[in-house]
């Protein structure tokens, strides 16, 4: 595999993490990959930047327009709670960035590849992590839908035209 298939396979991972969860952590991830190694930025990732750009600068025009008419609780006062929306940064996405959901199917995984059975995996990385077993399979289907086959990093799982 050559280092330009590689890096793409990285993107990959991104790219499906993307689409299947909303967290646009994942596009700021293959951006800065792509900057890194010096590959184009993904259209993708271009799409969401632009959706981004219109959003921020229409909240940056409405936050002038208030402030040109300042008043007690205008949409001035909840400027970053706006601009995070914008950003489509709802909830935890920082602290979730590539969530537990990746980590509890690379774990099953491998834990079905060693000869358990998915059932015993799943239930065995639960008390592993101390979370519920209905936790673990929902990241297990989850990373079994994005990377299926059976390598157990995702991106070996993109490389192998998955």
């Amino acid at each position: 595999m050559t280092d330009s298939e590689n890096n793409q396979d990285f993107i990959e991972v991104e790219r499906r993490a993307f689409f299947e969860t909303s967290n646009p952590m994942h596009a700021w991830a293959a951006f800065r990959y792509a900057s890194v190694v010096g590959t184009e930025m993904p259209d993708w990732v271009r799409g969401y930047f632009d959706l981004v750009s219109k959003r921020m600068l229409a909240l940056a025009a409405d936050a002038q327009t208030e402030a040109d008419r300042p008043k007690r609780n205008s949409k001035v006062d909840d400027f970053g709670p706006r601009l995070a929306a914008a950003m489509m940064m709802k909830g935890s996405h920082l602290t979730g960035y590539h969530s537990d959901w990746i980590s509890y199917g690379m774990n099953v995984r491998h834990r079905v590849q060693a000869g358990d059975k998915e059932t015993f995996a799943i239930e065995s990385v639960a008390e592993d992590a101390g979370v519920s077993v209905s936790t673990v399979r929902r990241g297990w289907k989850r990373y079994n839908k994005l990377y299926p086959g059976d390598a157990v990093f995702p991106h070996e799982a993109v490389s192998k035209g998955t």
